[in-house]
């Protein structure tokens, strides 16, 4: 199955960038650059003109901005990082430190985005057995109209309604929640390694090993497709490591280079061309 469509992602430095999944031989276009040193670590679309990105510098808040891609006006929307839109209620999702300086995930609308709802604390970052540090915290993955998805401060998967407020943990701590297959109505999880993907579900508990994933990262999700974009890391002779983009296709079970030598940290689809 050919993807189509355009793909917006980071590398996790300071640009957005585009790849076009028409062309056949296909480049990545810089379409964004934060100026100096700053990180970009994730991207979340209104629709397929409007963006909201997060770009942390070392200042005590990171920022989250908006960008319309047909103008490529920025506009600077409030303080926080990791943003969500959330489609039909118009609500964005992001953590931000509050009063206390702890970390916490909060929802605003994007009528009023400094009037804040506090949804609940961040997670505590996870250390390995190898003593590696991962980030406890994720996006918010959105399940259903009124529900999304994310790990509260136990790192246990929660479901929260936006319609009535309620907050279900389910008790589930081995899932980094990544994106919602609405195809077969699972989430998509890495565990705490990112090395062994698999597909749950919520109300079996159920899991899917997707072992044409493993080791993979910077997934994004076509719904119209079935298929997900995500990035490689390999080794480079005589030494080094070489990052590569792909696809994979969940009906036929197969894996396709989109580019080489590129890294995806996040990103979105889009079926607009842009610029």
């Amino acid at each position: 199955m050919n993807v189509e469509g355009q793909v917006i992602y980071t590398g996790g430095g300071n640009t957005i960038e585009v790849i076009s999944l028409w062309e056949k031989e296909r480049n990545s276009l810089v379409i964004y650059e934060e100026p100096g040193i700053a990180a970009i670590y994730h991207i979340t679309k209104i629709n397929d003109s409007v963006l909201f990105f997060d770009t942390c510098s070392g200042n005590p808040h990171c920022m989250i901005h908006q960008l319309n891609l047909s103008t490529k006006e920025v506009l600077v929307t409030r303080t926080g990082f990791l943003p969500q839109y959330i489609s039909g209620h118009d609500q964005l999702f992001f953590y931000d430190q509050s009063a206390d300086h702890g970390n916490w995930l909060f929802m605003a609308s994007l009528a009023d985005v400094n009037s804040i709802t506090k949804i609940a604390k961040a997670p505590k970052n996870k250390t390995l057995p190898n003593g590696i540090q991962l980030l406890g915290m994720m996006p918010v993955v959105q399940i259903s109209t009124d529900e999304v998805v994310f790990l509260n401060e136990d790192g246990q998967l929660t479901i929260y309604n936006i319609v009535n407020a309620k907050r279900s943990s389910l008790g589930i701590d081995d899932c980094r929640p990544i994106f919602w297959r609405q195809t077969t109505q699972q989430l998509f999880c890495t565990n705490w390694r990112a090395k062994e993907p698999f597909l749950l579900d919520l109300k079996t508990r159920k899991k899917e090993e997707v072992s044409g994933l493993n080791n993979a990262y910077g997934f994004v999700y076509i719904a119209r497709f079935d298929s997900v974009i995500f990035g490689k890391t390999r080794s480079r002779l005589p030494f080094g490591e070489s990052y590569d983009i792909f696809s994979y296709s969940f009906p036929e079970n197969k894996e396709s280079i989109v580019m080489k030598y590129s890294h995806i940290a996040a990103g979105l689809w889009i079926d607009t061309r842009h610029p």
